[in-house]
Parts: structure tokens; sequence; C-alpha cells
């Protein structure tokens, strides 16, 4: 997605179109990029072999969560005592995560914090999805995860014909929470694909 200028998800859209292969290709789309997966799904491109939907959303997960972190910087937020501690129970609970808190915390506080702001006020106009697609598609669900709840996952399966639900006792940094678990997971549906 791009790091700079409008993060509405047109200009989503807009930008992954840009970047898209001519080639056959699969999507993987986390987070905020469910949505722009989701509309380019709607496009029906030819060579969109499938995509992996992962912690994910077509509607605002928390609508008030997002606007009340909208009008608190991330700096800020990120200077509260006990927030490296607040993170890793947000983001990171697994035997098997990737990354420590304290590159969690470095990364987020080299975000944009403008780049954040307009991506939570991005989240109050999420298109509405009413169309059907066959494109395969998986969903990663991250059980804990209080930032896009696991009943956000239902959504998919009135959009998405040939839909199939991994789940995982993880918050929502969940990729880099089961890395292998969730390679694993990948690879497999890559190769359901050919």
């Amino acid at each position: 997605m791009p790091a700079s200028g409008p993060q509405d998800y047109p200009h989503q859209l807009q930008y992954l179109e840009e970047q898209l292969p001519e080639e056959d290709f699969v999507l993987l789309a986390e987070s905020f990029s469910g949505p722009t997966a989701a509309l380019l799904a709607a496009k029906h491109p030819a060579n969109l072999k499938g995509i992996i939907f992962v912690a994910t959303f077509l509607r605002a997960p928390n609508p008030i969560m997002a606007k009340l972190a909208s009008l608190i910087p991330v700096p800020k937020l990120l200077n509260v005592p006990g927030a490296r501690t607040l993170l890793k129970h947000q983001f990171l609970n697994s035997p098997e995560a990737g990354i420590s808190d304290t590159l969690l915390h470095d990364t987020l506080r080299g975000l944009d914090h403008k780049i954040i702001e307009a991506r939570l006020k991005a989240l109050e106009n999420i298109p509405e999805f009413e169309f059907k697609s066959e494109i395969p598609a998986i969903y990663l669900q991250a059980e804990k995860d209080t930032i896009v709840p696991a009943s956000c996952a239902e959504d998919f399966k009135a959009v998405f014909s040939n839909f199939e639900i991994k789940r995982f006792p993880a918050s929502h940094l969940l990729l880099q929470s089961y890395p292998e678990s969730t390679a694993k997971i990948m690879a497999d549906f890559l190769s359901s694909l050919q």
C-alpha cells in the first residue's frame, strides 16, 4: 500500500492496480488492505488466481476504537507508561512470534502518523461489497484479535463462494506471531490453485 498520498480505498485500489503483474498472481491482503483486495476481486481480473486474507475486514471492524485512535497520534500512544506491554498483548502473543516487542515498538514509532490517521479516517468510508466472486480465497483468522474481531471473517462468506477460514489463537499480527504455521497454510493454498 502507498506510504504517502491519499489513503482512501479508491486510491488504494488505483495504487494496487498500477503494481499488478501481467502474469497470474495471488494477493496477500493483511489488515487494512482487505477491502482493497476485495475491490480488485470485484473487477474480476483474469490473472487473479486467489486471495489470502489475514486478520482483515470488509467493513469497519471497530468504528469507536478507530475514531478514538485517530484522535491520539501514534507517537503519543507509544510514550504512555506500559505501552510496550499493551502492544505485545494487542499484536503479538505466540511462542512462534518472529519479532520482539522491542522491534514492534520501534517499528510503530517509525511509522508516519499522518498515514495512520488517514487510514483510520478511510475506515469511515469503506465501500459496500455486494458482488459475488468465485476467486478462491482463504482467511487466516486471529481469534484473539481485539483490533479486527474474529467475527469479521464471516463477512467474506457472503462475497467469496470458494472460501475457507483457518483459525489461530493469535492477536492482530498473525503472520508475525505464527510465521511457520501460516507459511505452511499459505503454501498449501498456493499448491491447491495449480
